[in-house]
């Protein structure tokens, strides 16, 4: 009974989604194009990925940062939530020697330094770590947004920072951007 009316209020707002042209990507993307793909999925993402699953991060690879990037962001968003802007899963910052994140190196919660190197903002629930896609059943396919934006500068905060923040700070930095969409439906 639950799901029933759960899949109908996901069928109900189904029209309203904020889209790709709300992403940080389509503001502030400049430079050179990035070539950006994940071992984990191609097209739809598995379920291992969402809070259906395991919740763990997909890996993501990238090339062709330019000779000038300094730094590199990577900015997770749900074009599809059922809101004015899209919902941030993810925010991890640092300098342009990272080229990967691994599989599951960025938890649901992460505090300090990825064993990577990867500093972590906050996601859309104010929560620094990764935020399993769990978009609401009979909404249809949600589009996950990976987005690589190589800048000429490293990024400092004193705090983490959500997506604002990111967005403001990269302003004028940005060198380089790619990304890779993996669709996620709770049917």
């Amino acid at each position: 009974m639950l799901h029933a009316a759960l899949h109908l209020i996901g069928r109900t707002l189904r029209p309203i989604r904020p889209g790709l042209v709300k992403l940080a990507g389509s503001t502030t993307r400049a430079g050179v194009p990035l070539v950006v793909r994940s071992p984990s999925f191609s097209g739809i993402m598995p379920q291992r990925f969402t809070a259906d699953g395991a919740g763990v991060s997909p890996a993501l690879t990238w090339s062709g940062l330019p000779a000038n990037a300094r730094g590199v962001v990577v900015l997770v968003q749900d074009a599809d939530i059922p809101a004015p802007r899209p919902l941030t899963h993810m925010v991890v910052y640092g300098d342009a020697t990272l080229d990967r994140l691994d599989e599951g190196e960025v938890p649901r919660r992460l505090r300090s330094i990825s064993p990577g190197g990867w500093r972590c903002g906050r996601n859309g629930f104010g929560l620094t770590g990764w935020l399993p896609p769990a978009p609401p059943p009979g909404h249809g396919a949600h589009r996950y947004v990976f987005q690589v934006f190589a800048l000429n500068t490293v990024l400092h905060f004193a705090i983490p920072p959500g997506r604002g923040a990111l967005v403001r700070a990269m302003a004028g930095h940005v060198v380089g951007f790619g990304q890779v969409i993996g669709t996620y439906e709770r049917r």
